[in-house]
């Protein structure tokens, strides 16, 4: 039997990045093609086995909890329609899940507090956290990437966190691991892990990139972790006491990874997403191959001209 059946889904930022829809719209909820974020971030869930999702929303995303309440009269229309197939991406994932909870972060004070509201929920059992803002497209029949974190926690009992190196200018952004022995194919033991270092300061490039397994003991640890210089509790920081004490580990997991939470990452996941639909792809693989051409032809003839007008020395 599957250890981890609980997963802990915080989705409390404000998304300023992308302002002002965020004023109205929970990032999470934007759509991926004809689905919100969310949702595929619970297939990914289910796909891996977990039973029991508790999302943790900020005062201003409330809202987000009527997706999940069923709209009979709306399916009435579709089934008489002949339409209802509309809903099936829905049914097929909501419909695995025993249950969904919701919890409020009432003030954003970072991605350790995060999940705080979520600590009774747990009752004591280890859980998966999946960040709302990154989503992991992985083939169908593949494991999942929270799948591929919790198959390396059932070997080694301990604190695992999902990664992927990551090229040398992108690690200050992400909390960088200290790499220990090799265990396994794509799992190693961790001895640390440091949050947006400088590139010439970097333990190694194997980012956490928002999946992890904990343990139970990841509330008294956070309620002992100081805060940073921003005054918010950092998820990082106590996973870092936690591999130090304890002893952490590292999952390499494979999946195609797009953070949803950045303009030009969620632009990426739409065409990539879109080049996996059968009915979307033909024509928009003619559309990204006519761009491409158009573009590489302007830059042709813009570099052509600058050769032939430059002005003299």
């Amino acid at each position: 039997m599957q250890i981890i059946r609980k997963a802990v889904i915080p989705i409390g930022g404000i998304g300023s990045r992308f302002l002002p829809e965020t004023k109205t719209v929970a990032k999470e909820m934007f759509p991926l093609i004809d689905r919100p974020i969310l949702l595929e971030i619970l297939k990914e869930c289910v796909d891996s086995g977990i039973e029991e999702v508790f999302i943790v929303l900020s005062p201003n995303k409330l809202n987000v909890k009527s997706f999940f309440e069923r709209d009979f009269a709306l399916e009435k229309r579709l089934e008489k329609d002949g339409r209802i197939d509309a809903l099936k991406p829905y049914f097929e994932t909501i419909g695995r899940l025993k249950s969904i909870e919701f919890g409020v972060q009432e003030v954003a004070r970072g991605s350790g507090d995060a999940i705080f509201p979520a600590e009774k929920w747990t009752n004591g059992e280890p859980f998966a956290v999946l960040f709302g803002d990154d989503i992991n497209y992985t083939p169908d029949g593949k494991r999942p990437a929270i799948g591929q974190c919790i198959d390396v926690f059932e070997k080694t009992h301990k604190l695992v966190v999902g990664c992927k190196q990551v090229p040398m200018e992108d690690i200050p952004k992400y909390g960088i691991c200290i790499v220990g022995s090799q265990i396994s194919d794509k799992a190693y033991e961790m001895e640390g892990i440091v949050e947006k270092p400088t590139i010439k300061d970097a333990p190694s490039n194997f980012a956490g990139l928002a999946r992890y397994i904990v343990t139970p003991d990841i509330f008294d640890v956070l309620r002992r972790t100081p805060v940073d210089k921003r005054g918010e509790l950092c998820l990082t920081d106590s996973m870092d006491i936690i591999a130090k004490e304890k002893g952490a580990t590292i999952c390499d997991f494979e999946s195609d990874r797009y953070d949803t939470g950045d303009k030009l990452g969620y632009l990426k996941a739409q065409i990539y997403y879109a080049l996996h639909d059968e009915k979307l792809a033909p024509e928009l693989e003619k559309i990204v191959m006519n761009l491409a051409k158009d573009f590489a032809l302007k830059e042709y003839v813009k570099k052509s001209i600058d050769s032939q007008f430059k002005p003299d020395k």
